[in-house]
C-alpha cells in the first residue's frame, strides 16, 4: 500500500508563490551554547592527548654530588651522562636520576 500524502495547502505560501522563510535570528544564548560546547570539545581533545603523550610520566629524583660519590664509591652506579650542566645517572637496579 502506498503512503498518503496530505494535499498541500494554499495558505503555506505567502503573496509572491513562494514559501515563507522560517529564518529565526541567532540570539546571545544560542553564541554562547556554540562556544561553551566549542570549548569543552577543546578541553576534551586537550585531555586525551595529554594522557595518550605521557605526560604524567614521573620526574627523575634528584641526588646531591655527595650522595653520587658515596653510590659511585659503593657501585650502585651503571653510567653517568653528562647533558650540559645535568648529569644523567643510570643505577644497576634502572633508576634514573638527575
Amino acid at each position: 500500500m502506498a503512503p498518503i500524502i496530505p494535499p498541500r495547502k494554499d495558505s503555506e505560501k505567502n503573496q509572491n508563490g513562494k514559501k515563507p522563510q522560517n529564518k529565526k535570528p541567532k540570539t546571545l544564548w544560542q553564541f554562547a551554547g556554540n562556544v561553551g560546547a566549542t570549548f569543552l570539545i577543546f578541553f576534551a581533545v586537550l585531555a586525551i592527548y595529554s594522557l595518550i603523550s605521557g605526560a604524567n610520566t614521573p620526574a627523575p629524583q634528584t641526588i646531591s654530588i655527595s650522595a653520587l660519590a658515596q653510590d659511585i664509591s659503593a657501585g650502585k652506579v651503571k653510567s653517568v651522562l653528562v647533558n650540559g650542566d645535568d648529569l644523567n645517572v643510570t643505577y644497576v637496579d634502572g633508576t634514573n636520576k638527575v
